[in-house]
């Protein structure tokens, strides 16, 4: 049997009107609180976003910062690359520029058909980047990126790296990458840099500074051809900051008995002790590398008496670029690049260096 409910019923039924009235208000009632409660989170949520819309500011720059420190690097490295005449000193500042944004930078060069480390930083006490030979044939990001002449970015932990890994040591939870070097028509050098931080900037920093360098690298010849005339009044023009120069002294000072003594004040001492310092560290520094590179030939000259005419033209070079950095008032005073080549490659004796040496 079929029931069927009448509405008439219902509100002739007055018992039953009521419960419905009852059960109606209830429902009421539950939605207002429902509604109540939404209203209320909806305040907390606007509440929430609202102070982490006005905290993060301080974290936002950070990405900036690390831009801004990116592009100042590119930048300094531009222009010390537009006025070097040295293969080294090119190589030597992209090294240094690329340093200065991440942990480990390592300059591999190419070698017929293997990667050779050439320069590093950040590899710590004792590394030799010379010892690291990796064939182009194995599946590194060094060679990738060889292969496909544009950089290589990867997280640390790849099996593919693990030649390079070892090699250096592995990066554990840091990003890995390779920029080559494409001079005139091949891949000459491939800049490899790992680091722990943001690398949302390293990439492209990379690859404007390898770029930067291999259009140094490919401009040398003309540049040898052509100078600048700058260069060749460079020794009229006051020294730039970063050069070493000897401050003018100062007015004397009163003697404790009152009349003027003739006397230079301790600042100007301690002004030409530190010039001096900075002459002889760059004249070890200029040194250090030829001794670096050299070690074979270095050794048959020490043996044959004949080491500058095996290694003339690097100490040629070395020598002028310390001429350029260090004003005549210190060259004239004491010869510390002629100093450390005696007591660097010949050992401390003169006369390994030959009948040349002048």
């Amino acid at each position: 049997m079929t029931t069927t409910h009448d509405p008439r019923a219902v509100a002739a039924d007055p018992a039953a009107a009521s419960t419905a009235g009852g059960r109606l208000q209830a429902i009421d009632e539950r939605l207002d609180a429902w509604i109540e409660d939404a209203r209320l989170r909806a305040a907390e949520l606007r509440s929430i976003a609202a102070s982490m819309g006005e905290a993060p500011e301080a974290p936002a720059t950070a990405p900036a910062a690390a831009e801004a420190r990116a592009l100042e690097a590119v930048a300094a490295l531009a222009r010390e690359v537009e006025s070097q005449t040295d293969q080294s000193a090119i190589l030597g500042h992209l090294v240094a520029a690329a340093a200065g944004l991440a942990d480990r930078v390592v300059l591999f060069v190419v070698k017929g058909a293997s990667l050779k480390g050439w320069m590093a930083s950040g590899l710590g006490a004792g590394a030799d980047p010379r010892t690291v030979v990796l064939p182009l044939s194995s599946p590194t990001l060094l060679a990738r990126a060889v292969a496909a002449c544009d950089v290589i970015q990867e997280a640390a932990g790849d099996r593919d790296n693990e030649p390079l890994a070892r090699a250096l040591g592995a990066p554990a939870d840091a990003s890995m990458l390779a920029a080559p070097l494409w001079v005139k028509d091949r891949a000459a050098a491939v800049l490899y840099a790992d680091t722990h931080g943001d690398a949302s900037c390293l990439r492209g920093a990379l690859t404007a500074m390898a770029g930067l360098a291999a259009l140094g690298l490919e401009a040398l010849p003309l540049r040898a051809r052509f100078p600048r005339p700058i260069r060749a009044a460079a020794a009229a023009a006051p020294p730039p900051p970063d050069r070493l120069s000897s401050p003018s002294p100062p007015a004397p000072l009163p003697a404790p008995g009152g009349s003027a003594s003739g006397q230079e004040p301790p600042r100007r001492e301690t002004q030409d002790a530190a010039a001096r310092e900075e002459a002889r560290r760059f004249a070890r520094l200029l040194v250090s590398e030829i001794v670096l590179y050299n070690g074979a030939e270095i050794a048959e000259g020490r043996r044959h008496k004949d080491l500058y005419d095996r290694l003339k033209d690097d100490i040629d070079r070395s020598r002028r670029m310390y001429q350029e950095r260090i004003p005549p008032s210190l060259t004239a005073e004491a010869d510390y690049f002629r100093e450390e080549v005696v007591r660097s490659l010949a050992a401390g004796d003169e006369s390994a260096l030959g009948r040349q040496w002048g």
